[in-house]
């Protein structure tokens, strides 16, 4: 695996937001793409931009993050990747809908496919946003494409 330059990779998969009024509503659509860059010559820590959320109805939590991702050995497949940015969780109709609060997000993955500049992964992510009075949380299971 040669992961080197600029890199760009996005996932979709399924996951819950909570605090959530519908305990038995079923589970949120979840996506995030990020854009970034290799940022050592071992192939081990990349830093990137990085916007996702999960979505059901109009409940939602959304976020915008600088992260990075790091690789504790850079010859295997499993990675951490950590982020602060803004977020947003809330529903449509709520009376804070266009606010962006302080969010944190963290996830882990394991690449199932390798090529020279490809990777397929499953990657577990969470985020939480702290609201007035209370924090937004999610946590979604992913599978994501990404081109170093």
């Amino acid at each position: 695996m040669d992961r080197e330059g600029f890199l760009i990779g996005f996932s979709g998969g399924a996951g819950v937001i909570a605090p959530d009024p519908c305990s038995d509503c079923g589970v949120a659509a979840a996506g995030e793409l990020h854009l970034g860059a290799m940022a050592s010559d071992y192939g081990d820590v990349a830093v990137m931009i990085e916007l996702g959320g999960l979505v059901r109805g109009d409940l939602h939590h959304v976020f915008l993050a600088a992260a990075a991702q790091w690789w504790p050995d850079p010859f295997e497949r499993f990675w951490l990747r950590g982020g602060i940015g803004i977020g947003s969780e809330g529903s449509d109709t709520d009376e804070h809908k266009n606010s962006a609060y302080p969010t944190a997000l963290a996830a882990a993955g394991v690449e199932v496919v390798r090529s020279d500049r490809f990777t397929i992964d499953v990657l577990l992510q969470g985020a939480a946003t702290r609201e007035p009075h209370r924090w937004g949380r999610s946590l979604s299971v992913n599978l994501g494409l990404n081109w170093y």
